[in-house]
């Protein structure tokens, strides 16, 4: 578009503004010109020469005569008229060449401005031409004027060719007419040398900007794709290459199926063909927004996760020309929203089984209150029924169903992490070796039992019994899930986990630990079996052959001991479970015990026995009294302290119930203490021992005895707290 002004374009001002910048060589070859001059002077027979607007040359001078030559310009003030004359003469002028005679010696000249764009940028001339009006006598004195020698230029002077004004001003028409096409061809170039200018410009501009834009390409932190229509790649950034895991040289010319790619949708499922970007975009014809998508990139196959866009360009006749696909990589993001989804899962779980362990210890607390009854009532009556009668088996019988129930409360316990445990330093290795034997009776002759134990193992702080408990649960797992003839590997190891390692392994703490490992060649588990894997009463076994409470129990136990478990398992490839406990320094625990003792252990001792249920208050109490002891009976424990301050004769034994309306057992015996610092204390509990413990562990020194028990069970260990 352009506007016009006084006659010019924007186009013809843009071109004038640039003038000032141009000198008349730029616009001509003054070679070309220098023969052009030539051949108008040879034709002509007159001389010519083309100079700056001041006058100076710009070519050499054609057909020139000795006397300008040789004798006028080689004075100084011939030099400086000559100048000044062709000055005159060569300015530009609408109505045609200016002819007058030159100011150095009279001699006949014409001239003819050359302009561009209304610019004067040289003069062309011609002249030295005599006619009848310049005489020898005026040369003369021109000649002592300007101090050249007088004969030698009138010699020069008659050397110089003659001619009619007339011829004289038709040579110097022509002239103008060539001045003119010379300032028009000017125009001309100086045209196209703007043009070209304006062109190399706007190409190194285009360069300049192509190379910005390619600069911002391979630094953004967007990958970005360009497809053809037919969805080869045709361009690909330096985020693109890292994101899909190729180089630029590999992609370029490849579809999405060529290099080996497999895309996944969002839920992690494989994604089909036609939903890759550019193959969606070239059947739908229109953009796909923000699509999460998963790479699994060639040749390894790790997995990268973006966002993409993808969109079609059209050209002028609507026709596809290419398809542009940008990823935004969310790999970070994606990582983050996985383990966040693992970890609240892991906090409903463990909530859920916070809660059932809760659940779990208070109704072990209850039953094993009633189970208490049952034994000891049992007890009492195989005592006083010989075995030679009907009634002695079946109460054996009821005695047996009753501590089967009694194990099953003490694994409830345990998976509640409640269980009343005794610690001592032990090695792990010498325990597993203990269980050896008993373990292969557990398994059977068809399962393989390998050893592999631990160099320089370092030792661990738990209940020996929790240990067994472990080892035990997890060989039934195992031996259930090996089908006919199979293997049980058991192996111990020592594990540090530092807080990087812990970072990415949510289920892991920082710290020393010691391993042990079981593994069997089973039929393995699925997904859904190991997110149960832990919760009570969970079994994948049929009605009747499994409580569920094993693997709650190691669970429980773990966890109480401050370690943790994890679980690695295939199927048809068998299960890996691996339990870490912390690493404790110190010296063994000592292996003498007391032996114990075939027969009941009686006594004539004193005992205050403290119950607050009635029914336990009165087996407990009857028991010892066939144990030979004298039996103070409390039912609270301010009945006990009043017991204890009114009874005259010595009390030995304070036998308490942990957990009692008001009191409880160890503030009872504390108080107790004070008056009777010599009285010995015996703590019994169906639930917990928390009360006389940190976090169910007992203190040493202290003697407790787990609800329920049996009468020899509860007479050995009342013999152990009155030795003490």
């Amino acid at each position: 578009m352009t506007s016009k002004k006084g006659g010019s374009t924007l186009d013809q001002q843009h071109v004038l503004a640039t003038i000032s910048e141009v000198t008349f060589g730029d616009l001509f070859d003054l070679a070309d010109i220098q023969r052009l001059q030539d051949e108008f002077a040879a034709a002509t027979g007159v001389a010519s020469i083309i100079t700056h607007p001041d006058g100076s040359p710009l070519t050499e001078p054609s057909r020139f005569c000795r006397l300008c030559k040789d004798v006028i310009r080689r004075t100084e003030k011939g030099q400086v008229n000559c100048f000044k004359s062709d000055a005159v003469i060569g300015r530009p002028s609408p109505d045609g060449p200016v002819i007058q005679p030159c100011i150095s010696g009279g001699l006949w000249d014409a001239g003819a401005g050359i302009t561009v764009g209304g610019k004067h940028v040289a003069n062309w001339l011609i002249g030295q031409v005599r006619d009848e009006t310049q005489t020898e006598d005026k040369m003369r004195v021109y000649a002592r004027e300007i101090g050249a020698d007088e004969e030698e230029t009138v010699q020069a002077f008659k050397e110089v060719p003659s001619m009619s004004r007339q011829q004289f001003g038709n040579v110097a028409q022509v002239l103008y007419t060539m001045a003119n096409h010379l300032s028009a061809s000017a125009y001309q170039n100086l045209q196209q040398t703007r043009l070209i200018k304006d062109l190399r410009q706007a190409e190194d501009a285009l360069r300049e900007s192509e190379a910005r834009h390619r600069r911002v390409l391979e630094n953004i932190l967007i990958g970005v794709v360009a497809h053809g229509p037919d969805t080869r790649i045709e361009y690909a950034n330096q985020e693109a290459t890292r994101i899909l895991g190729l180089s630029q040289g590999q992609m370029r010319g490849t579809t999405a199926l060529d290099p080996g790619w497999r895309f996944l949708r969002e839920d992690g499922t494989e994604m089909p063909h036609d939903e890759f970007p550019a193959n969606w975009v070239l059947s739908n014809l229109k953009p796909l927004r923000e699509k999460v998508i998963g790479v699994d990139r060639p040749p390894n196959g790790d997995r990268a996760w973006a966002s993409v866009n993808a969109y079609p360009e059209f050209g002028p006749g609507g026709n596809l020309q290419s398809i542009l696909v940008t990823f935004i990589d969310i790999s970070e993001r994606k990582r983050y929203e996985e383990e966040k989804a693992k970890l609240e899962e892991q906090l409903r779980q463990a909530q859920k089984m916070e809660s059932v362990g809760r659940l779990a210890g208070g109704v072990a607390h209850d039953f094993n209150n009633m189970l208490g009854v049952v034994i000891g009532n049992a007890d009492l009556a195989l005592d006083a029924v010989s075995a030679d009668q009907p009634l002695h088996a079946e109460l054996k019988e009821i005695r047996r169903a009753a501590q089967r129930s009694t194990d099953l409360t003490r694994q409830l316990l345990a998976f509640a992490r409640q269980q009343t445990i005794a610690p001592k330093v032990v090695d792990l290795n010498e325990a597993v070796a203990g269980m050896l034997k008993m373990l292969g009776r557990l398994i059977g002759e068809d399962i393989e039992l390998t050893w592999l134990p631990g160099e320089g193992l370092w030792r661990v702080k738990m209940d020996p019994s929790q240990i067994d408990q472990i080892l035990a649960n997890l060989c039934v797992n195992s031996r259930d899930a090996i089908e006919g003839v199979g293997r049980v590997t058991i192996e111990t190891a020592n594990k540090v986990f530092d807080e990087t390692y812990c970072a990415t392994h949510p289920v892991t703490s920082p710290g020393h630990f010691v391993e042990l490992s079981l593994s069997d060649d089973g039929r393995g588990m699925e997904r859904e079996t190991l997110a149960n894997l832990f919760e009570p009463f969970f079994t994948t076994k049929d009605v009747g052959k499994g409580t569920g409470l094993g693997l709650a129990t190691v669970y429980g136990i773990v966890k109480q001991n401050n370690g943790f478990i994890n679980v690695y398992s295939e199927i048809g490839k068998g299960t890996t479970f691996k339990v870490y406990l912390p690493r404790h320094e110190g010296d063994l625990a000592s292996k003498s015990a007391i032996p114990a003792s075939a027969q009941v252990q009686t006594g004539q001792e004193t005992i205050l026995l403290v119950e607050d249920e009635p029914t336990l208050l009165k087996i407990t109490s009857t028991m010892l009294g066939r144990l030979g002891y004298t039996v103070l009976k409390a039912g609270s424990p301010a009945e006990a302290m009043e017991i204890a301050q009114n009874h005259e004769s010595t009390i030995d034994l304070l036998l308490t119930d942990v957990v009692m309306p008001g009191m409880n057992g160890k503030d009872l015996a504390a108080t107790l203490f004070d008056h009777l610092p010599e009285l010995k204390r015996l703590f019994m509990s169906g639930y917990t021992a928390n009360v006389i413990a940190h976090h169910g562990v007992l203190d040493e020194g202290v003697f407790f005895i787990q609800k329920p028990f049996s009468k020899q069970e509860l007479a050995a260990k009342i013999r152990e707290a009155l030795a003490d």
